[in-house]
């Protein structure tokens, strides 16, 4: 269920960002700051469960599991910490 919501208000940012205008910038970019924060933390828990549920397995490279979560966690950094973000 939360990853339908999360493709529809992507869906929607993208249409707000494709018909922007000066004014709607600020707006665009506030709710966007919020939504990086809320799906980095989606993504990180759902790796997290992934690895979980592989056991001892999670991080063997046939998973692909350990590498998409190291690469992630680094992706996650790029733009500032999430709680400031949402803030």
């Amino acid at each position: 269920m939360c990853r339908y919501a999360i493709s529809s208000a992507a869906n929607y940012m993208k249409m707000l960002y494709v018909n922007r205008t000066p004014l709607s910038n600020k707006t665009i970019h506030v709710i966007l700051s919020a939504f990086k924060a809320t799906f980095t933390w989606h993504n990180q828990r759902i790796l997290q469960e992934c690895r979980e549920a592989c056991g001892g397995q999670g991080l063997k490279t046939e998973n692909h599991v350990g590498h998409l979560k190291s690469e992630f966690d680094v992706q996650s950094t790029f733009e500032g910490d999430n709680n400031f973000l949402v803030q």
